[in-house]
């Protein structure tokens, strides 16, 4: 004999079961990730204050820029042409 399995008990329209109080997947998924930011004190505590992040921000050296042609755009690598303007070409515009 089958048994008839409950609604969600959100009222999405979507069948729950027993393993999840009656809660389809979704509604159950979100229900753990509030229960789970409810119930832990440690993230509020181990969040840095902005002035840790101006020194972190500050003590990372961001990569060097990359060179492009002026022209095209195009990724120099070791190749660029550089002009006494300073400008740095590709090896078709230079």
């Amino acid at each position: 004999m089958v048994t008839a399995t409950p609604l969600c008990a959100n009222g999405c329209g979507f069948h729950g079961s027993v393993e999840t109080k009656d809660l389809c997947s979704k509604c159950y998924k979100l229900e753990l990730s509030k229960s789970a930011k409810m119930n832990d004190p440690t993230s509020s505590a181990a969040a840095p204050s902005p002035s840790d992040s101006v020194v972190s921000a500050t003590l990372i050296s961001s990569p060097s820029k990359i060179k492009r042609c002026e022209s095209c755009n195009r990724k120099l690598g070791l190749m660029g042409f550089t002009c006494r303007w300073g400008k740095v070409f590709c090896q078709f515009h230079r």
